[in-house]
C-alpha cells in the first residue's frame, strides 16, 4: 500500500441513521428493533493512496458485535461532505441497536498503513435508542354507490407493498402489522378529483374504526376512482384514519396520509396548504441527507431531496419531520389496545363531520363501548330526554383533515358509553360550542314504527337492499359473527358487496337504533 509521508487518519465522526440523520450532531434518535446502517467519516491531512478499513463495535455490557468496511475508494478524503458517498458504511441489524448501547469505531484497526499519529484513529459515540410501539394498519377495500371497489392486493401488490414506501421513511419497528379488512361499503357514488365525496368516505372509515372498538390500528381506506389527476388521498391530522387511491401511487399516498396521522402538517413544497410555518429548511427540502436502511443499493438520499409531507417529487423524509413523527407516536396511544375488564358495556356511535364550520351530526347507533373518550376540546354533544333533560354530555375535540381542496374540514367519531335506561330515554342529540347549538338531531321516525327492508339475493355475495329512508336516513351493515362494521348506507337503495355469512342491518332514526334483520346472507 502507497502512503504519503506524515500521513495522518482521523475519524472526524460517525452516525446512525435509519432514515435520516444529522451531522455531526446525530440528534435523531434511534427506534429498537428497526434495521439502520452506520456512516463513519474519516479525514486526512493531506492528499493520499490510502485505502483503511475501519472496524466498528457496538457495545451493550456484555455483548460486543462487529462490522469491519472496506473503504469506499482508492484513496482518504481530505474533507468531509455528508451528501457524498465517501462514507465507510454497513448495513446494522436490528437487534444491535438497542438502548444502552455505545459505538467504538477504529480506523486501521490492522495498523498496516503508516501514519505521523496513530492516537486519534477511534472515534465513539452513545446512541439514544427509543422504544416505540408495533405500528399496526388496516387496509380496507372501500365500494362505492358507482360499483367500483379499491384494489388492495392483486398479482403486482401485497399488502405489505402498501406499507414499505411508508416503513422506510417512518420511525416504526421492522415488523409492520398489516392486515386487510373486510370490504366497507359505502352509499357514496363518486369520488371527485376536486374533492367531493372523499370527505364522506372518510368520515364512514373513522366511524368504523369507533364502532369495531379499535384503539391500536390505524384504518386505511382503499378506493378506486375514475380520474388518473386530483385529489388522490385525505387524512386526519394526528389521529389514525384516512382513504387514498388505490393506483400504482397509492403506497406513497399512504405514506404521505399516515404522516398526518402521526400528526403532521404539509412541508411547504408543490403548493400543500397550510404547510407547517416552522419547517427548517426552504422550499420543503429534507436539510440532511437522508439514507434508505432496508435497500442494498442507492441507500444515499441527498438533502436536495423533498420532504414526503409536500407535494413535490423526489421525495424522502426530513430530520424534522422523522423527529416530530417519533415524538408523537411515543407520547400517543393511538398503538395500545387498552385493558378491557368485564363484560362489553352499551354505547352510542357518534359521529359526523364539520366543513367549513358546519357541523353534520351523523345518525346515532347502538354498540358495544370500547371505554375509551375522545380528546376532549371545544365542541360538546349532549343526549336530552322529551322533557329536554340531559341524560349525556362529552367534551370533544374534531381533528382537522389535510389535503381536502378549498375547504376547512374536521371530522369526529366515538362511542359513548350509557346505561339501558338511559338508552331508552333518548330522544335528542345535539352539538354545541362556547353555549351556542350547531347541530341537533330528532328521531325521524315514530316510536315503535317497524322499518321496512326489502333484500334481493344476487350472485357473488351481493344483495341489493331498499327501505323507508326518510324515517331511517343511514343503515349500518355490520358482520354478526365478527362484529365488524361492514358499511354505511344511505338514500333508500344500496348494492352491498362482499356479504358475511351472517349480515347484522342496523336502522337509525337518527337518535335510536334496531337491528330488523339478522339472518345468513346468499351465497
Amino acid at each position: 500500500m502507497t502512503t504519503a509521508s506524515g500521513l495522518d487518519l482521523t475519524i472526524d465522526g460517525l452516525y446512525v441513521t435509519q432514515a435520516t440523520q444529522d451531522y455531526p450532531n446525530s440528534s435523531v434518535p434511534l427506534v429498537k428493533d428497526r434495521s439502520g446502517w452506520v456512516r463513519v467519516f474519516v479525514k486526512a491531512n493531506q492528499t493520499n493512496t490510502a485505502a483503511p478499513q475501519v472496524r466498528v463495535q457496538f457495545i451493550n455490557g456484555s455483548t460486543t458485535n462487529t462490522v469491519t468496511i472496506n473503504a469506499p475508494s482508492s484513496s482518504v478524503p481530505t474533507s468531509i461532505d455528508p451528501n457524498s458517498d465517501a462514507s465507510w458504511d454497513a448495513a446494522v441489524p436490528a437487534a444491535w441497536i438497542q438502548p444502552g448501547t455505545q459505538v467504538v469505531a477504529l480506523v486501521d484497526p490492522s495498523g498496516a498503513i503508516t501514519e505521523s499519529d496513530k492516537n486519534n484513529n477511534q472515534f465513539s459515540q452513545n446512541l439514544d435508542v427509543r422504544t416505540l410501539h408495533t405500528w399496526k394498519v388496516t387496509l380496507l377495500p372501500v365500494h362505492t354507490g358507482n360499483g367500483l371497489t379499491g384494489v388492495v392486493t392483486n398479482a403486482n401488490r401485497t399488502q405489505s407493498d402498501w406499507v414499505d414506501f411508508a416503513k422506510r421513511l417512518h420511525p416504526v419497528p421492522d415488523v409492520v402489522n398489516v392486515t386487510v379488512g373486510a370490504t366497507l361499503n359505502s352509499s357514496v357514488n363518486s369520488l371527485s378529483s376536486s374533492g367531493t365525496g372523499w370527505s364522506n368516505v372518510l368520515s364512514e372509515v373513522s366511524a368504523k374504526r369507533s364502532a369495531d372498538g379499535v384503539t391500536d390500528r390505524y384504518y386505511y381506506g382503499v378506493v378506486k376512482v375514475s380520474y388518473t389527476s386530483g385529489v388522490a388521498g385525505i387524512g386526519y391530522i394526528g389521529f389514525p384514519a384516512a382513504i387514498g387511491w388505490d393506483y400504482s401511487s397509492g403506497p406513497s399516498v399512504l405514506a404521505h396520509e399516515e404522516g398526518h396521522n402521526f400528526g403532521r402538517q404539509h412541508s411547504p413544497c408543490g403548493g400543500a396548504s397550510n404547510p407547517d410555518p416552522n419547517y427548517p429548511y426552504p422550499g420543503g427540502i429534507i436539510g440532511v441527507p437522508g439514507w434508505d436502511a432496508f435497500a442494498t443499493t442507492s441507500n444515499l438520499k441527498t438533502s436536495n431531496h423533498t420532504d414526503i409531507m409536500g407535494y413535490c417529487s423526489n421525495q424522502w423524509v426530513s430530520d424534522y419531520v422523522y423527529t416530530s413523527v417519533l415524538n408523537f407516536r411515543a407520547n400517543n396511544s393511538f398503538d395500545v389496545a387498552p385493558d378491557v375488564v368485564g363484560s362489553a358495556q352499551e354505547g352510542l356511535l357518534v359521529w359526523g363531520r364539520i366543513e367549513n364550520d358546519r357541523v353534520i351530526l351523523e345518525p346515532a347507533f347502538h354498540v358495544p363501548a370500547t371505554g375509551v373518550a375522545p380528546q376532549a376540546g371545544a365542541y360538546t354533544w349532549e343526549a336530552r330526554d322529551a322533557l329536554g333533560r340531559s341524560l349525556l354530555s362529552v367534551p370533544f375535540d374534531a381533528p382537522e383533515v389535510a389535503d381536502v381542496p378549498g375547504s376547512s374540514l374536521r371530522i369526529f367519531s366515538f362511542v359513548v358509553p350509557a346505561t339501558t335506561e338511559n338508552m331508552t330515554n333518548l330522544h335528542t342529540l345535539s352539538i354545541s360550542k362556547d353555549g351556542r347549538e350547531l347541530a341537533r338531531v330528532l328521531p325521524g321516525a315514530a316510536p315503535g314504527l317497524q322499518p321496512t327492508l326489502h333484500v334481493q339475493r344476487m350472485p357473488d355475495r351481493t344483495l341489493q337492499l331498499s327501505w323507508n329512508a326518510q324515517s331511517y336516513p343511514v343503515l349500518m351493515l355490520r358482520d354478526a359473527r365478527t362484529h365488524e362494521v361492514r358499511g354505511f348506507v344511505r338514500g333508500g337503495s344500496a348494492v352491498i358487496r362482499d356479504v358475511p355469512d351472517d349480515l347484522e342491518i342496523h336502522f337509525s332514526d337518527g337518535v335510536r337504533s334496531r337491528i330488523v334483520r339478522n339472518r345468513p346472507a346468499a351465497q
